[in-house]
């Protein structure tokens, strides 16, 4: 089943990612196959998570000797909750 939908939507032109939350989330069975989580688990605790997301990376990234600004790096392309799904997997 798991091939069947990645590769019903490999053929789509508009689909950035094969396995995001957006879809994944419509299919609960596959979810909870790839993560462990059933969706309500994992939006309970991606709602934890970006409760304390940016106070963490302030903390993480401030240090006196830093070379570059704060977010002066490559912006993510995966918003957090696209990255923690593929955390999980």
């Amino acid at each position: 089943m798991l091939n069947r939908l990645i590769c019903s939507k490999a053929n789509s032109p508009t689909t950035d990612t094969l396995l995001n939350y957006k879809l994944l989330s419509k299919k609960p069975s596959i979810f909870r196959s790839l993560t462990g989580l059933e969706v309500s688990e994992f939006d309970s605790f991606y709602a934890k998570v970006d409760a304390k997301y940016d106070q963490y990376q302030t903390k993480r990234l401030y240090r006196e000797n830093r070379k570059r600004k704060v977010d002066a790096g490559h912006p993510f392309k995966l918003q957090l909750q696209e990255r923690l799904l593929m955390f999980l997997i």
